[in-house]
């Protein structure tokens, strides 16, 4: 019976914060927050293959016992003066000490006292941390405290939960205040049953009741039953402990009969009732007291003899419901792979000491050795050169701090100097070598050994009793039984391989390796972790080389993984044989998938390992005609939103078949006047047929804003020309309602370019004598090229060690912002022609697909407020990307066959989101969407799991039936629109003026730091605070 990994840490980490927080909760009218989290921990979420009913029964005795301990000592702890370190409530500031109490460092200039706000003494800041004190202090926020009134309070709760689990069955029995548990008339199945309608009464919600019934009528009294419903009441417990209500107070509750307590702590508690949250304590209670009568139920009690007479004889629905459940079931225990989780994963089952209790089964337990301290500290410092305590950029002499939480058997290590750096690891995955004075030698099965010095050789003795005494308390029968989370494949992804390679696993930037299983199946890598660690996984389509990598420290060789989204993964597999087949297998798999083939994956492509681009194979049910993202593509759509189809001026000529030109649109606008052999002839002047046409028309004066690619002017001694296209420039130049004599041509390339173009014969720029009120600009922005091994730069970049001085010198020697800034300012300079001059505007670069792309775009999302909407912002990429032919593939290094050196990639439209992104932060409440939708699309790019961004044109698309085979990347912003909208987003009908100031930029840390653990931590952090 176990929950999802992700489950688990989720409801960890809601009650964490819900009461970390509260040093007062009161559950069953207990009032200890750390002791509650105890109990979360121990009977839910260490991932026990079952619950123990003894830790049920006995945590929740112990939180009675610990509470009244403490809340006995705070109210015997009232003002006046006291001791250094001891807290006491209300106590007297001290006011004249000219030195800190703990470290005795003086005041000075740059130094001042501050009184911890538990004993009142003055203390340095070094010495108070901000902490969560008990209500009765007054304080409803964390405050400042000292390390030794911290140190206190966590050896005092330490102490009386030790003195807990070691009291007597006597002692025990003075905790009065919990309510009445419900308990069966026997331990068959029957009676637990009976038992749910009694719970009813007790707090049972008629849902989670309703619930337990199926499970017991469709599975009968069997083994089975009892996981599902377990399932169910884990759940229940779940909701329970993370929803708590705000104002929940129960009026039974209220007189507090505690003999033990003094009437001032009685008082106290009283006084701060109002301000104090309470559980559901019924509800708790009875779900607790369900899940202790269910695993006491005796399966042979039962149902044996109804079990025979049916034996054959199932019903048929129930047996259809049975095999739907237990699908997944099937799948986890049927998996090779998984068995083999279950066999190389330790499990490290939860051993506590025996309480006296009112059972039986309590008496007779063997007892055990009481555990340690709950949490210790060391201080450390790494002393190995060749095996650094964290990242390979850790430098010697790291001082570190050592946190080990023995009732979770767990250690973290810190660093001092970086609080970002840090790892955790089981106490059972290590092993202690004694050397001389204080060095310690820790060896691990799955990462290199480490050297550390302790501040003292005693205090290296007193960790290697702390950790002797831990693994004494295990049972060395314990077996392997945890199983890692069931991986959910998509719709038409498969596995690739049958063999099994376990491997380290260390991510971007990351701090620590952790085990797990390296699953590599048509659509992506993953490493499914053995323990405790997020699930890493790289689509296939993402990854730019796969690499047999050595450095200095390390005894073997590796597998380096590099993708186009900023980050690599590092596998370490042993032994070699099998490291070099998974590096091949991973070769071929991403080279296959990235040489455009179409079609779902057969039997003889999948051991060919010659298989097609995954989006062929991806399928989703909940797509409909309505939420079908593909309608963006109808341009006409479009066109009629701007009402340029009804303009009896234009008319529309057809290009389907790539007549006209094979990048363009299949639907184009030329002037009515013109005949077929005109629009032929105006096409073979420009380069690449990309002749010049209207993509977007202002409403109020009617200027158009067009885009082509060079003309062909031919070289400087033979120069060209082409009426018919000069004709065309003047015609847009009329369309305009205001009397504008001008026609702005905005060349994005340099100056230099377009003259080395007209030199080589391959093109140049309009001149402005044929062109009769052309106006040219040249916006000076660096082509594809250039864009690239900036973008490789910035990637360098992120990827580069925390501790770099230089980085902030280095971000602004890769030009990134410097490219942005003349994209950015290009398109305001053509927003505000139209706008303001209205103008008709010309954009066009060399072949009119990736500079003028930006701009056009750019341009549209200043003036159109449409174009900032989801609907509007998809229908501006599929229209003047995806239908003006910007080569996705060549860009994004897809197309392996044409372009096996990937010479021409580059992140031009990455780049576009950039600029959109800074948009976003400078008009937070223009835009209907937010960064997630910008990062989902920038996603979608490299995943290789929408066909959007497949092939270089529409002409393309359309021969292999992209439409009709593929989910567009649209589909999700409409089937759940509302996973991406700006909940503060205004419309706002003006156009949008950025500042494209280097000033005013920002790096998108959201895309290029999004794999990194710190910034995925705060995103994760974030979401839950905007879901309370």
């Amino acid at each position: 019976m176990r929950m999802p990994s992700s489950s688990k840490i989720n409801t960890h980490s809601r009650m964490h914060m819900q009461t970390h927080t509260k040093e007062f909760v009161s559950i069953s009218s207990l009032s200890d927050a750390a002791v509650a989290l105890r109990v979360l921990c121990e009977a839910h979420a260490l991932g026990l293959e079952k619950d123990e009913p003894d830790i049920v029964r006995r945590t929740l005795k112990t939180v009675a016992y610990v509470s009244g301990k403490l809340q006995h000592r705070m109210g015997t702890l009232k003002k006046g003066a006291g001791d250094v370190g001891v807290p006491r409530v209300g106590a007297t500031p001290d006011t004249t000490s000219a030195k800190c109490a703990k470290c005795a460092r003086s005041w000075n200039a740059f130094q001042r006292g501050h009184n911890c706000q538990a004993c009142g003494h003055l203390f340095c800041g070094r010495c108070l941390t901000p902490t969560q004190l008990p209500r009765s202090f007054g304080f409803e926020s964390p405050a400042k405290t000292c390390d030794l009134c911290r140190t206190w309070l966590a050896e005092f709760m330490n102490a009386k939960y030790e003195e807990a689990h070691l009291s007597s069955k006597k002692e025990v029995r003075t905790v009065h205040d919990a309510p009445e548990t419900l308990a069966p008339a026997d331990h068959s199945p029957h009676a637990f049953v009976e038992l749910l309608n009694s719970a009813l009464e007790k707090g049972l919600s008629p849902s989670l009741r309703a619930r337990l019934q199926e499970v017991f009528d469709m599975y009968g009294a069997t083994p089975h039953a009892k996981t599902k419903a377990m399932s169910e009441l884990k759940t229940a417990m779940s909701c329970l402990l993370a929803d708590v209500p705000e104002d929940e107070d129960d009026d039974e509750d209220d007189d507090d009969d505690d003999e033990t307590a003094v009437s001032d702590a009685t008082n106290a508690s009283v006084a701060t009732k109002s301000l104090v949250p309470t559980f559901p304590k019924v509800a708790l209670q009875t779900v607790l007291s369900l899940m202790v009568a269910l695993e006491a139920v005796d399966w042979t009690l039962d149902g044996k003899d109804d079990d025979d007479d049916d034996k054959g004889h199932d019903d048929p629905d129930q047996a259809a419901a049975r095999a739907r459940l237990s699908s997944a079931d099937h799948r986890l225990s049927t998996d090779p792979s998984v068995a083999l989780l279950r066999r190389e994963t330790p499990m490290l089952e939860y051993q506590e000491s025996t309480v006296g209790s009112n059972d039986d089964d309590d008496l007779k337990s063997p007892a055990t050795p009481p555990l340690p301290p709950a949490m210790v500290e060391y201080f450390i410092v790494n002393r190995t050169e060749t095996s650094p305590l964290f990242a390979s950029s850790a430098k010697k002499d790291d001082r570190c701090r050592i946190e080990v939480f023995t009732y979770q058997g767990m250690i973290r290590v810190k660093s001092i100097f970086n609080m970002n750096r840090r790892f955790t690891f089981r106490i059972s995955d290590m092993q202690l070598v004694q050397l001389e004075k204080e060095y310690l030698r820790w060896t691990f099965p799955y990462r290199s050994e480490l050297v550390l010095q302790f501040q003292n050789e005693a205090a290296k003795h007193h960790f290697c009793k702390l950790i002797q005494a831990y693994l004494t308390t295990l049972d060395p029968s314990t077996k392997l039984k945890r199983t890692l989370p069931l991986v959910p494949f998509l719709r038409g992804e498969v596995k690739m391989h049958s063999q099994h390679f376990p491997a380290a696993c260390l991510t971007t930037l990351g701090e620590f390796a952790w085990r797990g299983l390296v699953l590599v199946t048509n659509y992506r890598v993953l490493v499914v972790p053995f323990e405790i660690a997020p699930l890493v996984e790289i689509p296939l389509f993402s990854i730019v080389s796969v690499s047999r990598e050595s450095s200095f420290g390390y005894r073997s060789p590796f597998l380096l993984l590099t993708s186009k989204d900023v980050r690599t993964l590092r596998l370490d597999v042993t032994p070699d044989d099998r490291l070099l087949t998974l590096l091949h297998l991973i070769t071929k798999l991403s080279e296959s998938t990235q040489k455009l083939q179409s079609g779902e994956p057969t039997r003889d492509s999948v051991l060919s390992l010659q298989v097609p681009h995954f989006s062929f194979a991806y399928t989703m049910t909940s797509v409909t005609p309505e939420t079908n993202g593909w309608k963006f593509a109808d341009i006409l759509t479009e066109y009629g939103r701007q009402g340029l189809d009804t303009n009896p001026l234009l008319q529309v000529v057809e290009n389907g078949d790539g007549a006209v030109c094979d990048s363009y649109p299949p639907h184009l606008l030329f002037p009515a006047s013109l005949s077929m052999g005109d629009v032929l002839a105006a096409v073979n002047f420009r380069a690449k047929n990309r002749v010049p046409l209207i993509t977007w028309q202002h409403p109020r004066n009617h200027s158009v804003l067009t885009r082509s690619s060079q003309p062909l002017l031919g070289r400087l001694l033979t120069s060209q020309s082409c009426g018919i296209d000069e004709g065309l420039i003047a015609f847009y130049k009329k369309l305009s309602t205001k009397s504008s004599s001008s026609l702005y041509i905005f060349d994005a390339r340099k100056v230099k370019a377009a003259k080395g173009n007209r030199l080589m014969g391959k093109g140049g720029v309009e001149a402005s004598g044929q062109y009769t009120g052309a106006i040219i600009n040249h916006l000076n922005i660096a082509n594809m090229y250039k864009m690239q091994t900036s973008y490789l730069a910035l990637m360098k970049l992120c990827l580069s060690p925390e501790h770099d001085k230089s980085w902030w010198s280095a971000l602004e020697a890769t030009r990134w912002f410097e490219h942005l800034h003349l994209v950015l300012d290009g398109a305001v300079k053509i927003a505000r022609v139209l706008e303001f001059e209205g103008a008709s505007v010309l954009v066009h670069c060399s072949d009119g697909w990736d500079r003028t792309c930006q701009l056009v775009s750019l341009a549209q999302i200043m003036l159109d407020p449409y174009f900032r909407t989801l609907d509007g912002f998809a229908t501006l990429v599929e229209k003047d990307w995806l239908a003006f032919g910007h080569k996705f593939m060549e860009r994004l290094g897809g197309n392996r066959s044409k372009d096996p050196t990937r010479a021409k990639v580059s992140p031009i439209f990455l780049q576009f989101l950039d600029a959109v992104y800074q948009l976003t932060t400078q008009f937070p409440t223009s835009f209907e969407f937010d960064e997630r939708y910008l990062l989902h699309v920038a996603n979608a790019l490299t995943s290789g799991l929408y066909g959007t961004f497949l092939y270089d044109n529409v002409l393309q698309r359309a021969t292999a039936r992209v439409c009709d085979k593929t989910i567009s990347v649209w589909t999700p912003q409409l089937v759940s629109p509302q996973l991406f909208r700006n909940a503060n987003y205004e419309a706002r009908p003006d156009p949008l003026w950025p500042w494209p100031g280097h000033q005013a930029l920002k790096l998108w840390t959201g895309y290029y730091f999004q794999h990194h653990e710190v910034h995925a931590h705060n995103h994760i952090d974030e979401e839950e605070r905007q879901k309370a």
